[in-house]
């Protein structure tokens, strides 16, 4: 408080100033952040069409299958869900969520992977 008094007359002329710009430095803020929601929402469109588009239903997977492709599908299903649904797709490679780091060897480069998880 001491400061502000004996800086009155100082924080009175930088205010005045800054009067004329206070307008335009309040459009400026309220567009930069409608661009970064802006922004936000066009990442977040394309993260949801990634997913969307990543995803394989088991048919496809079946059709993939028949059509003599050859995808490594993994079952990264915890081991306790393999307990309580121990049904597995014929061929699949068993890797815990836990276990990838240490069998990533066992991932082929080059070849499509399809993953099975919980």
């Amino acid at each position: 408080m001491g400061l502000g008094a004996i800086f009155s007359d100082q924080l009175e002329r930088i205010a005045g100033y800054l009067v004329p710009w206070a307008t335009a430095a309040t459009a400026a803020i309220i567009a930069l952040f409608m661009v970064y929601i802006a922004y936000k929402l066009l990442m977040r469109a394309f993260l949801i069409r990634r997913l969307r588009m990543a995803r394989v239903t088991a048919d496809e997977l079946r059709e993939m299958m028949e059509a003599g492709a050859n995808p490594l599908e993994l079952d990264q299903r915890h081991p306790l869900d393999l307990e309580s649904f121990p049904y597995v797709i014929p061929g699949a490679v068993l890797l815990s969520p836990s276990d990838i780091k240490n069998r990533s060897h066992e991932i082929p480069e080059g070849q499509e992977v399809i993953a099975n998880c919980s």
